[in-house]
Formats: structure tokens, C-alpha cells, sequence
């Protein structure tokens, strides 16, 4: 039974496959009209669309009164299937916004919800809320500057401990999430929530962990619009708000400091998967000899065809052969000119059968270093731009696999580029390596000692942000480190360092001391 439904509030609504509830006869009469437009061709002749993201569709409908129909469809059969045992995310949300509301707290009005299903299996659901006349707090934020933006997060946070007190555990707090109505200032009264799917209302005040988890992603969402000391302010005022021991505020400023640094790895990677699926950031395609394709839309299938064919002549010619680099026992790479402009082509092949029955239930080499290299792009990191895929698949096992990245010009591994710019610096060792060749401890005096403390620093800044990610990389040797100068400049930003052989990078790392020491 519907949690509106048993308490009076609402009533079953039954149309069809359809199934769900609605509060009044209007709210029903909204119901047929949606489900009918869905069963039809859809609602796109009925509205405008206000948010669209994959698996679900937000359209404003006008009409006394105006509504937002909220159209969800499950992405993958892994989530039909779980919707067989569990409630559908609509119906989720439903529940929430009727149980949110009975606690008080301003959220938008629920007129009904319906879900359609085959067998059992679940096809798709609409949730309808009544329209309110206010904008997404993000587009507030943008536009209020840094005095509006200081208030409207102050009453963000008030919502938050006023939530937590009632015993409402948010769980997914992001400025799209709140609806701004602006008529008399920022206050608790004029922003309302909107996306309450993923919340949990639970029968007591949250504990200090799940406190800090919402406050967290709130701090983390509000990056861009706040400095450190703006973010201490702003936990010192819900600790106020929420009628907690302001003593603890250290303790609260480091925890919640954790919880950024791991939403911030969080929403990389979730991100990066979610681009590796969208058609509109990748293509897939087949070649000719059957190998599948992923490319960016930018680069043709022609250029990864001309440069598959380039790398196989290079290779074949041998090692004198102008672009040939590296060839191993399971990798080769090779640099080679096409349409497109200067590429590195790198091929990887499974080491052995063990290995490549592996790659069944985990990403092989060449996926992993392509996925990497989304993520790092996506930190602000550099690395050579990826732009195709190639895999020759037998008896569905991976076996060759190309990767085609940006030639990055004037760079230079980093073993090179301190024999270049530091070689008056090493000392000739007795039976050691020649003078000018780079090796650990082997710097006297340095030639320039600002140039190269300004590079130390910017290579260990680089090394503090992926530890401080949660990225590990296990193969971060100098070789597999590029470096870029701008002499012009006379600061940290005068060095850039690309990551290259990323296969070997783990996400969402768990650190240790022995981790940290090995990168170091």
C-alpha cells in the first residue's frame, strides 16, 4: 500500500498497465492525460523539456495548474531486474516527498505518481509535482555574485540542519536539487527541495557521520563559489543551526575536508563512466577485419584505419625506421602522421592465456588506460588526448588491442629533460654512469636553484593531488612522466606534466603509507 494512500491523504490510481496513486481528482485527471501522451508519442508535442539526463526526462507542462512530469525508464536490464524485488526510483521518490512533507520541511507538492509493467518486469514511471515559480539554486549561485551567493548559502545550510533535525537524511545535496523561489530575500522559506529520490527519512536526529556526508557533498558542490575560510564559516553556522557543540568545529573542518576529497574521486570516475556510454562524447564502429572501435566523434574512422596501417609498416621496417620508439614482448608504440595530425599509436597484446581469461571479468590493458585518461583529463590533470580504441577480440578474449593518442610536441620525458636542463648539476660517480645522465641523488650544486625548486615543487604538487584523489598510479616512474617549460614563466605554472602508460592507474585507491613512499 501507497504511504499517502494508507493515511488518507491520496488514492490508488489504476489505468491500464498503469499503476500508482494520486491526491484528488485532478491529480488523476493530469495522470490520464501523460500516460495516454506516453503510450502515444510520447511527451514531446505536450511540453518543454527542463532537464533531460539519461534514464529519465523532466517536462513542464502548462495547464491550471502548470506541473513538472518526471518521465524515468531503467538504463540497463541489471536495473529492471532489480526492480522486480525493489521499488522503482520513481515510486521511491514519491514515498519521500509525501514523508519529507509530513515533517514540515518546504518541499514541491506531489499530484501522482504511475508505473508501467510487463510480466513484472518494469518498463517505465511518471512522478507529477505541481510547478513552482523559482529557478535551480545552481543558476542563482551563478548569477548572484559573491555577496548573493554568501546568503543563499547560509540559507542552504540552515535547510540542512533543519532537515537533519527531523530526521531526514538528504543524501544526494546539490544545488539542482533545490528549487530558489525568489521573493523576499534568502531564507529557509523561499528554497524548496525538489529531488528527494535518494533520501532516507529515519524516525530520530541524525547521527554526527551522516551529518557530516550531507554537509560534505554540500561544501563539495559549493566548491566554486567558496574559499576555505568561507567553508569554516559556513560549519561553524550549521553547527549553530543544528544546536551542536561549536568546540568540536576541528574536528567537524577535518572530517568534512576527507568527505570532500572523496566526493571529488567519486564524481570523477562516475563520470567518466557515464561518458565512456554516451553516444555523444564516443562512437563505436567495426573495421573492415572486424576490431571494434571506440573514437571521438572528431576523429574519422579513416584516420584510425590510416594510422593502424602506418604502425604496422613502421614496425615491420624495424628498428631504424623513422617513428619507430618502443617495441617489448607485449608492447609497441610507435609515432606516426596521418590526416588528423601527429599520433602515438601503442599496442598492447595479452601476456597470456591466464592473463586474457582475466580480462573477462575486469577491463584489459588498453580499456583501462583509455578510461584513465578520461578520468585524468576530467581532474585537470594532463595527458596526451586519447582518441580511438582499437580491440581484435577472438572467441570474445581480447587479444591486440591499439591505442591512439595526441602526439604532445615539445615534451620530454623527464629522466631527459633533467639531463637537459640540469646536466651542470650531476657529479660523475667512480665506475658509475657518464657525466650528464640523470640518477637519483646525483644533483651537487644547483646551476639555477629557484628554476629547479620551482619544478620540484610543481612535480610534488602533482603527486599531492592524486594521493589527496585517491589515485594511485603503479607504474609512476620518470620515463612515464612528461614535461612541458614555459621559460616565459616564473612560476609553479611554468612546468606541465603529462601521465602517460596509465593502464597501470587505480581509481579510487585505498592509500597507505607504503603506496605514498613507492610514488614519492
Amino acid at each position: 500500500m501507497e504511504l499517502g494512500v494508507r493515511n488518507g491523504a491520496c488514492r490508488s490510481y489504476v489505468r491500464g498497465r498503469w499503476r500508482g496513486a494520486a491526491c484528488g481528482d485532478e491529480a488523476a485527471s493530469w495522470l490520464d492525460r501523460v500516460t495516454e501522451a506516453l503510450e502515444a508519442e510520447g511527451l514531446g508535442t505536450q511540453g518543454e523539456v527542463v532537464r533531460a539526463l539519461p534514464g529519465r526526462t523532466v517536462w513542464r507542462l502548462e495547464g491550471p495548474p502548470a506541473v513538472y512530469a518526471k518521465h524515468a525508464a531503467p538504463d540497463t536490464w541489471q536495473d529492471r531486474a532489480r526492480f522486480l524485488v525493489w521499488r522503482s526510483r520513481v515510486e521511491q521518490e514519491w514515498r519521500n516527498l509525501l514523508a519529507v512533507r509530513a515533517r514540515g520541511l518546504p518541499v514541491v507538492q506531489p499530484l501522482g505518481w504511475a508505473e508501467r509493467r510487463c510480466f513484472g518486469w518494469h518498463r517505465d514511471a511518471v512522478l507529477l509535482t505541481r510547478a513552482a515559480a523559482g529557478r535551480p539554486l545552481g543558476a542563482v549561485l551563478e548569477a548572484a555574485g559573491v555577496g548573493g551567493c554568501r546568503r543563499w548559502l547560509e540559507a542552504w545550510v540552515r535547510l540542512l540542519a533543519r532537515a537533519h533535525a527531523v530526521g531526514v537524511w538528504l543524501r544526494d545535496v546539490h544545488p539542482g536539487n533545490v528549487l530558489a523561489i525568489e521573493r523576499g530575500g534568502p531564507t529557509i522559506a523561499e528554497l524548496w527541495l525538489v529531488d528527494v529520490q535518494k533520501a532516507r527519512c529515519l524516525g530520530r536526529p541524525l547521527g554526527a557521520g551522516r551529518r557530516q556526508r550531507d554537509l560534505g557533498m554540500l561544501l563539495w558542490t559549493a566548491g566554486r563559489e567558496t574559499a576555505a575560510r568561507e567553508r569554516h564559516d559556513l560549519v561553524r553556522l550549521y553547527l549553530e543551526a543544528a544546536g551542536l557543540d561549536r568546540v568540536e568545529l576541528q574536528r567537524w573542518l577535518e572530517a568534512l575536508e576527507r568527505e570532500r576529497a572523496r566526493l571529488g574521486a567519486r564524481w570523477a570516475y562516475r563520470r567518466m563512466r557515464r561518458r565512456l556510454h554516451d553516444g555523444r562524447a564516443f562512437r563505436r564502429d567495426r573495421l573492415p577485419d572486424g576490431a571494434r572501435v571506440l573514437r571521438r566523434p572528431t576523429f574519422p574512422l579513416a584516420g584510425v584505419q590510416e594510422a593502424l596501417a602506418r604502425h604496422r609498416a613502421i614496425l615491420a621496417a624495424g628498428r631504424g625506421k623513422r617513428g619507430w620508439i618502443k617495441r617489448g614482448a607485449s608492447t609497441a608504440i610507435t609515432r606516426v602522421t596521418v590526416e588528423g595530425g601527429t599520433l602515438a599509436v601503442k599496442e598492447i597484446a595479452a601476456r597470456s592465456l591466464v592473463r586474457a581469461l582475466g580480462y573477462l571479468v575486469q577491463p584489459h590493458r588498453a580499456l583501462a588506460a583509455w578510461r584513465n585518461a578520461q578520468l585524468v583529463r576530467l581532474r585537470g590533470w594532463h595527458t596526451p588526448e586519447p582518441l580511438a580504441l582499437v580491440e581484435y577480440r577472438r572467441l570474445g578474449l581480447p587479444g591486440r588491442c591499439f591505442l591512439l593518442t595526441r602526439w604532445e610536441a615539445d615534451t620530454e620525458e623527464l629522466p631527459a629533460f633533467l639531463d637537459r636542463r640540469f646536466a651542470g648539476n650531476l657529479r660523475e660517480r667512480p665506475g658509475g654512469r657518464a657525466r650528464g645522465t640523470w640518477e637519483p641523488g646525483g644533483l651537487r650544486r644547483p646551476m639555477d636553484p629557484r628554476r629547479e625548486a620551482l619544478a620540484a615543487r610543481a612535480l610534488g604538487m602533482l603527486f599531492g593531488e592524486l594521493h589527496a584523489a585517491r589515485v594511485y598510479h603503479a607504474d609512476l616512474k620518470p620515463p612515464n612522466i612528461l614535461v612541458r617549460e614555459d621559460e616565459s614563466r616564473d612560476d609553479e605554472g611554468a612546468f606541465r606534466f603529462y601521465l602517460v602508460d596509465l593502464e597501470a592507474m587505480r581509481p579510487r585507491a585505498r592509500w597507505s603509507r607504503g603506496r605514498r613512499v613507492k610514488n614519492l
